[in-house]
């Protein structure tokens, strides 16, 4: 890697990549809900790795998908969650896990 005077890095801990295919039946359950508690489409994006998730993937080889909160501040003073939202989330886990593990 090229160095640039008065720069140095080290890294501490790191992840290698991993991800689900997108046409996963676990991808369209959880759109279904996002769906019917929210009443919003669901958006597929790439998110912030090192979520639990990846354990999931890697060492079960199972397909997992994120589907989290806005973090609002993310990281910084005051970082806080809607607590409305952490309810909604709650069903749409519960409501993608029963759909998936019933089909």
């Amino acid at each position: 890697m090229d160095s640039i005077e008065g720069l140095s890095y080290h890294i501490f801990r790191q992840y290698e990549p991993n991800w689900s295919d997108i046409n996963h039946e676990i991808f369209a359950c959880t759109a279904e809900n996002v769906k019917y508690i929210t009443g919003d489409e669901r958006v597929n994006t790439v998110r912030v790795g090192a979520s639990d998730a990846r354990h999931y993937r890697i060492s079960k080889e199972v397909s997992a998908v994120n589907c989290g909160l806005n973090a609002y501040n993310l990281g910084g003073p005051d970082e806080y969650i809607e607590v409305e939202e952490l309810i909604d989330l709650a069903k749409i886990h519960t409501l993608s896990a029963f759909d998936y593990l019933s089909k």
